[in-house]
């Protein structure tokens, strides 16, 4: 009976014994399992990109490394290094190849500069297309009253404007790590002060005459790409507006809905299809074949080479009408039945 009772005890010992080994081993592998996540490899640019808001629980997604997200969150609390994530666009070193190396990283990270280009022509809603396509922190249309508020102050150009359309200079710009969009407005109007707003000062003219010669200047730099023709249409559209004319410049017409400038001359085409009365219901205050005089605002950036064409333009020019060729060559007129002859010498 004791026998017996010897080998149910050892049983039950040996039973528990392997457990505990069992329990012990599968402790010692789940410790190995967690800890070789750090090596977890990553396949990362040369920059990485951490959104505002970005948390540090959910950068497995943002890696897209490929563990369980458990998987990663044990790593993260047991034996990843202790980081704060900050948002910004951060250099690569060379070699940060496994997740672990991204923490490290990630301890110091370097701000890193990218490069992003605004074209003349763009009005600002491309401009903010560009500014989401380049992580620039913020919405640069919902925000313009507030930007305009806050930086009204140090552009005294700005005063009583609602749109920041016009000032909004198109070039390269370096921008580093991430950006806000009114630190980025800010280095375009500073760019603006040098290339546009600086030479009106010098040339002399009257301050409450800028606003005009810039919004004339965006629609001359529409209607004219080519830097030597430029100061032909400065001039032809400059004395139309003198003399009390239609500017008459079909491109206009865009604005009023902001539509992109690869859709406008189809837009164009539709809005002059239609009906006068209809047009005229419309009512597009940026319509210059109906509306006298210069539109509410620009319509569009406004290169340096479009603004000083219109601001040193004579308006003495004797042509009263022009159109482009099919090789994009301008041709004058003075009379409206020359400009008819040269419709059909050009156009047709």
């Amino acid at each position: 009976m004791n026998y017996q009772r010897t080998q149910i005890h050892q049983k039950k010992l040996s039973t528990q014994v392997k457990a505990a080994l069992a329990g012990i081993l599968l402790l010692v592998f789940g410790f190995f399992w967690i800890s070789w996540t750090g090596g977890t490899p990553v396949n990362l640019e040369k920059t990485l990109v951490i959104p505002k808001g970005a948390a540090l629980a959910n950068l497995d997604t943002l890696l897209e490394v490929d563990v369980s997200h458990t998987r990663f969150k044990l790593w993260k609390m047991f034996f990843a290094p202790d980081i704060v994530l900050k948002s910004g666009i951060f250099s690569v070193p060379e070699g940060t190849n496994t997740l672990e190396e991204v923490f490290v990283m990630l301890e110091n990270p370097t701000p890193t500069e990218q490069e992003i280009t605004l074209l003349p022509g763009w009005h600002k809603s491309e401009i903010a297309e560009a500014f989401q396509k380049n992580n620039i922190d913020g919405d640069l249309l919902a925000e313009e009253k507030n930007i305009l508020a806050a930086l009204t102050p140090k552009y005294p150009f700005l005063a009583g404007k609602t749109s920041l359309e016009g000032f909004l200079m198109p070039d390269t710009y370096r921008i580093a790590g991430w950006t806000d969009v009114t630190t980025m407005v800010s280095k375009m109007l500073d760019n603006f002060v040098i290339r546009i707003y600086d030479p009106f000062i010098a040339s002399g003219k009257p301050v409450d005459a800028f606003y005009d010669v810039l919004i004339l200047a965006s629609i001359v730099g529409e209607e004219e790409k080519s830097s030597t023709q430029l100061p032909i249409v400065a001039d032809i559209l400059k004395k139309r507006l003198r003399q009390g004319w239609h500017i008459g410049a079909d491109i206009t017409v865009c604005y009023a809905e902001l539509i992109p400038g690869n859709e406008c001359q189809k837009y164009v085409n539709n809005h002059y299809s239609l009906a006068k009365s209809v047009r005229d219901a419309k009512n597009n205050i940026y319509d210059t074949r109906t509306k006298i005089g210069l539109p509410p605002t620009p319509i569009a950036s406004v290169s340096r080479d479009a603004f000083m064409a219109t601001l040193n333009a004579t308006a003495e020019t004797p042509a009263w009408y022009y159109l482009h060729d099919s090789g994009g060559v301008i041709r004058t007129a003075t009379t409206e039945a020359e400009h008819e002859a040269n419709k059909a010498k050009y156009l047709r």
